[in-house]
């Protein structure tokens, strides 16, 4: 239970909490069970399945207690939602770091591949590198934190893994998640780590972001804030890079700024492709010539502050002044 969580901080111990939430290796399952690290772990790159997935989402609380689990190894091409937890629902990971490689076909995350229902992702850290390839012409998505989310939170989370999706037609790729769908609140997040977006020529449509790769999927009530990114984006292709989002079409965007350089058709300092709001961003003036590359002038609203920057603004404390922007907090 989440007062008393089973205590891990060994391989086999973390191998076994797996199969309890899968029903695996005759285990008797329990898709809630919760668990602390008490240790950081080494899984020596032996080949991972997922906690939880589709079918048996992973409803429970991990708590990391600032561990890290290094060796993760996962090369899965035929499953749908892959990452160190596959598929969450109402769950929290939260204290964890993870280290090692992942890659698969669509919707690949560092730490979790899919979340959803009132779901929590907290002070997690991702130095894996994530890389979905696209499989029978599909659509591949990658990032350092969750890959796909809707109707939760990512809060206080760092990407410092390189992070790809390769051919198809559309793909998404982000520093923290690659695509939002309703109700997704981020903030206090941050990526280092290298966003890399291969398409497949001038065909198909595709989003590269420091923070996120596309927010709109099926909803609104979106926000990304107090968020910034300092990794290179690399584009081919035609797609939308943006410093924090690569294309937004239902996110409030505000308080960010983006300091990493970037590559590709159609880039902008802060936003790609925008038709909802930003506000209060800020980006370095020599990675852009435009703080949103294509503003919708029907729904795209940009707010006067936002803009360029030099290094000097940025690193003399006028940008941080602009984003407290008189809180308390």
């Amino acid at each position: 239970t989440a007062e008393e969580p089973y205590q891990i901080s060994t391989a086999t111990g973390l191998k076994w909490f797996r199969d309890v939430v899968n029903g695996a290796n005759g285990q008797t399952q329990n898709t809630g069970a919760c668990a602390v690290l008490t240790g950081s772990i080494d899984l020596n790159n032996e080949k991972w399945t997922p906690i939880g997935n589709e079918s048996n989402k992973y409803t429970g609380t991990f708590d990391g207690q600032g561990y890290t689990i290094n060796g993760l190894n996962i090369d899965d091409a035929d499953q749908l939602y892959v990452g160190l937890f596959g598929y969450i629902e109402g769950a929290a990971i939260k204290n964890l770091t993870v280290a090692g490689t992942v890659k698969g076909s669509k919707s690949i995350g560092g730490i979790v591949g899919g979340a959803a229902k009132n779901s929590t992702i907290e002070n997690c850290r991702n130095n894996c590198r994530v890389t979905s390839n696209a499989a029978n012409g599909g659509s591949p998505s990658a990032a350092g934190i969750v890959s796909w989310a809707s109707n939760s939170i990512i809060v206080g989370c760092v990407n410092t893994g390189m992070i790809e999706a390769n051919g198809g037609y559309t793909g998404e790729a982000g520093g923290i998640v690659s695509t939002l769908s309703a109700s997704v609140t981020i903030r206090n997040c941050c990526n280092t780590g290298e966003v890399k977006v291969s398409g497949n020529g001038d065909f198909g449509l595709y989003e590269a972001g420091g923070i996120v790769g596309f927010a709109g999927q099926y909803g609104e009530g979106e926000a990304v804030y107090d968020c910034f990114n300092v990794g290179t984006l690399k584009a081919q292709g035609k797609v939308y890079v943006g410093g924090v989002v690569g294309r937004n079409s239902a996110a409030k965007v505000y308080n960010c700024y983006n300091a990493g350089t970037m590559t590709g058709p159609s880039i902008g300092g802060v936003v790609g492709s925008n038709s909802k709001t930003v506000e209060n961003c800020y980006y370095l003036d020599s990675t852009a010539e435009k703080a949103i590359a294509e503003n919708d002038a029907k729904y795209g609203t940009v707010d006067e502050a936002t803009g360029p920057k030099t290094a000097v603004e940025l690193g003399s404390g006028t940008v941080l002044a602009l984003l407290i922007n008189g809180r308390a907090d």
